[in-house]
């Protein structure tokens, strides 16, 4: 029984381990093919190709300027900013109205220069004055003219002269300043408009007193109108609802009493008895009538109803109106006017007018409507002269002041040319006194030394001189026409000599851009072509190949085509991207941009290969080395490849030459 079991036992074994083995066989390829890359490729084909060359390059001007100053000044204010087209003239910044920092440094050194000097001097003239008695006088006077320059001022002669010149242009201009202010000042007042708008002002005025009295009186005479009128305009009322209510009553009493005869007759005639209601002659027993008489009676009354109707019917509404439709106040109303005012009084606040009340008060309607026309008008044309009048006084104001300028600059005047001449005084004073001194002391040590002083202070004063004929005016203005690429400096700080206060870029002079090829690449294009411009969607740009030159990194192997821009888009600054060649050729090989792969060994593709195996295919990824002949958007020309070959386009996972790859189509 143990064999026995021990054989099924083996046998269900290997029965088991058979029909696992079939099933590995037979779906061995699905399991592999499920943990390989999955890959898409492409047959090789031939076509046309349109080889294009792309490069990305920045826009250079070819020809800018700095603007810049001569000397060391602060900066007002900024009057450009980066990018606006300028004009030679324009203003592109102002200037603080103050020496440069170059001519006050030079200013004190002469000043410092000739202090020493004058101390020197004096000190050289003290010393020969002991034994020179014409060195003595000379040396009194110029220290008398020393002292009398002093009184006016502690410049130097060279820095009081250029001082007088200065105010006495300053002085000049201001006098026309105060002239234009003055004109200015004398035209505002005598100003046409102004003038006929206060005769308007005038004028209103007048016309609003004249309409207040108006107004005023008539109020008067309405106040005595409305005193007579309204208790005969009560009285109306009474009298309306009185004479109405009467009638009304009347009518009332005599259509009764004719009902009441009418059904008398109509009952003693029905059955043939007389009830005694009416007399021997069918009248109303208690009034004597007949129906005849009372029905004439009614068509009289009638009459007088609608006649009476035409002359108060609205006055006896308005009655009952003010007193609610009760009949019963109405007749107390009408009894006493005085509880009728009171109740008109209360719903109206006013009581209606008689027609020479309503006239003063339509006259007063209107006098207001003109009051207020003319108040309106009056407050335009005193706005006008309100604004003239503050305008007016602000040129006033201004004439007195440009007056105070004139005036200080007078003053400057006087003092510098009462300076002026006593620096001439002391320059004689000095040059006498040197000549003797020198003369007295020829050959002495510190008579060299004032010589060579004196010598250094007419250099330095020729340097002050140039410092100031070459002194930048207030205002910068641009040498050139074209476009601010660059601002340097800001507003409030100071700016250096030949410093690059900003950049112009010459639009005239043109723009170029470069754009680094291989040497096959720049066979493909010919001087003159023209290039698309593939990141800037306008066309306001130009690119035109001017030349092409030698690559400067890449010398001898590369070469850079240069481009000339053109248009109102170009800006200096700017990447470009550019594409170009159009020439058309036939290829056998053309293969998708994404086939191709590149390493250290050059251009290659991965062909898939199709191997035999007892399991079936099995597909290996190999490596096949090309050579790119030209390139659009989307395909290669190569060389190296075979018409049936099928090449690699993507992959799900990186691969390599000899990986094993599933495709697409397999599944």
């Amino acid at each position: 029984m143990q064999k026995t079991k021990r054989r099924e036992w083996v046998k269900t074994f290997a029965i088991i381990f058979l029909v696992i083995l079939l099933i590995l066989t037979f779906f061995s390829n699905t399991i592999m093919n499920r943990s390989l890359p999955e890959v898409a490729a492409q047959y090789v084909e031939s076509g046309t190709i349109n080889a294009k060359i792309r490069g990305t390059g920045t826009v250079s001007a070819d020809e800018t300027y700095d603007v810049t100053i001569n000397q060391t000044r602060k900066i007002r204010s900024v009057m450009v900013k980066v990018g606006d087209t300028v004009s030679a003239g324009d203003t592109l910044f102002v200037l603080e109205a103050a020496d440069s920092e170059e001519l006050k440094t030079a200013q004190q050194e002469l000043s410092d220069m000739e202090l020493a000097y004058q101390k020197s001097l004096i000190e050289a003239g003290n010393t020969t004055a002991t034994e020179n008695r014409d060195v003595q006088k000379l040396r009194d006077a110029y220290n008398e003219a020393l002292a009398v320059l002093r009184l006016y001022s502690n410049a130097d002669p060279t820095q009081i002269t250029m001082a007088l010149k200065t105010a006495e242009a300053e002085y000049k201009a201001q006098q026309l300043v105060t002239q234009n202010a003055n004109e200015e000042y004398q035209a505002a007042q005598t100003d046409k408009e102004y003038t006929e708008a206060q005769a308007k002002v005038t004028e209103l005025g007048t016309a609003i007193t004249t309409a207040e009295t108006a107004i005023e009186t008539l109020k008067e005479q309405l106040a005595t109108a409305q005193g007579t009128s309204d208790q005969a305009y009560l009285d109306k009322l009474a009298k309306a609802y009185t004479v109405l209510r009467e009638e009304y009553l009347k009518r009332e009493e005599l259509e009764q009493q004719i009902e009441d005869l009418e059904s008398q007759t109509f009952m003693t005639t029905a059955d043939g008895t007389d009830d005694g209601s009416e007399d021997e002659e069918g009248g109303n027993p208690s009034t004597g009538a007949t129906l005849e008489e009372l029905k004439k009676q009614l068509k009289d009354l009638n009459n007088d109803i609608k006649r009476d109707e035409i002359i108060y019917k609205d006055d006896y509404n308005l009655m009952l109106q003010y007193a609610g439709q009760d009949h019963h106040v109405a007749a107390a109303y009408a009894a006493d006017t005085q509880l009728l005012m009171q109740a008109i009084r209360d719903q109206h606040g006013y009581i209606d007018s008689s027609e020479e009340v309503q006239n003063i008060e339509q006259k007063i309607k209107d006098q207001e409507r003109e009051l207020d026309n003319a108040q309106t008008e009056l407050s335009y044309y005193q706005g006008k002269v309100d604004d003239f009048e503050r305008r007016i006084e602000r040129l006033e104001q201004n004439w007195k002041d440009e007056q105070a300028k004139e005036s200080a600059l007078n003053d400057e005047v006087t003092n510098l040319t009462a300076a002026s001449t006593a620096a001439e005084t002391l320059k004689t004073a000095q040059t006498a006194l040197e000549d003797k001194v020198f003369e007295t002391s020829l050959g002495d040590s510190a008579s060299l030394d004032l010589q060579n002083s004196k010598k250094a202070i007419e250099a330095k004063k020729k340097q002050v001189e140039e410092l100031t004929a070459n002194a930048d005016g207030q205002e910068v203005k641009a040498n050139v026409s074209g476009k601010i690429s660059a601002i340097n400096v800001t507003a409030g700080n100071n700016a250096g000599a030949d410093t690059a206060l900003a950049t112009i870029t010459v639009a005239d002079r043109g723009y170029t851009l470069r754009i680094p090829v291989t040497a096959d690449q720049a066979k493909q294009v010919t001087v003159g072509d023209v290039a698309t411009i593939t990141n800037y969607y306008s066309d306001d740009i130009t690119a035109t190949l001017e030349s092409v030159a030698n690559d400067p990194q890449n010398p001898g192997q590369g070469k850079m085509l240069v481009f000339r821009l053109t248009g109102d888009g170009v800006e200096a600054g700017a990447n470009l991207t550019l594409s170009i060649g159009q020439r058309s050729a036939n290829y056998d090989c053309l293969i998708p941009n994404s086939a191709l792969r590149n390493d250290s060994n050059g251009d290659f593709v991965l062909v898939v290969v199709a191997k035999s195996t007892p399991l079936g295919n099995r597909y290996v990824a190999t490596r096949a080395s090309v050579t790119v002949l030209a390139k659009d958007d989307t395909k290669a020309a190569v060389t190296g490849l075979a018409s049936g070959d099928f090449v690699i386009t993507t992959s799900s996972a990186p691969i390599e030459a000899g990986s094993q790859v599933r495709l697409v189509d397999n599944g």
